[in-house]
């Protein structure tokens, strides 16, 4: 997949460009990265994760700016979007995460679903939203936040047809997070 290093800004918008079929992740963003943008993207059928976020060293990782917004993540075999650990000031707005996909004689699912759609790692993400976004097919939560997390915004997302729960928040502080 593409790896996006701590410090480097990007820009990919070039609509119904994909990002699939890679052995690992989609795309990693191994870091901060500021006034970033990822629109209009399929990433789907990785061996891993659709999108996933680390943090830079021992550091919350810093996305201000930087907007995910319009890309279709499907079709992961773990989950669409991981954020492995807290992130800050990112925009996760307008993607579709998850699709029906078809299912072959024997029951297997292929072309939609995700493990989980998106998968939130404990601690604080100030500054951080997922809005707006559908979520819809994934092969268990919606979204799954174990740990804790705290000063996140989930706000007008559409889940509907998880396995599992739409949003499953599992021990810990949720303190100022906002559903």
């Amino acid at each position: 997949g593409l790896v996006v290093g701590s410090g480097t800004t990007v820009e990919l918008t070039v609509s119904g460009s994909k990002i699939s079929n890679f052995s690992g992740n989609g795309i990693v963003f191994a870091g901060n990265s500021t006034k970033s943008a990822v629109s209009g993207f399929t990433i789907s059928s990785n061996v891993n994760n659709g999108m996933r976020f680390d943090k830079a060293g021992s550091a919350q990782a810093d996305f201000t700016g930087t907007v995910i917004s319009q890309n279709t993540i499907i079709g992961n075999n773990g989950f669409g979007v991981e954020f492995s650990a807290p992130v800050r000031g990112l925009q996760f707005v307008d993607n579709v995460i998850g699709a029906k996909g078809s299912v072959n004689p024997w029951g297997f699912v292929s072309g939609g679903s995700n493990t989980h759609g998106i998968v939130i790692g404990p601690g604080d993400y100030y500054g951080t939203s997922i809005s707006r976004n559908e979520i819809s097919f994934n092969r268990r939560d919606g979204i799954f936040a174990p740990g804790g997390v705290t000063s996140l915004s989930i706000t007008k997302n559409s889940l509907s047809n998880n396995s599992g729960q739409g949003i499953e928040l599992f021990t810990g502080d949720f303190t100022g997070t906002v559903i």
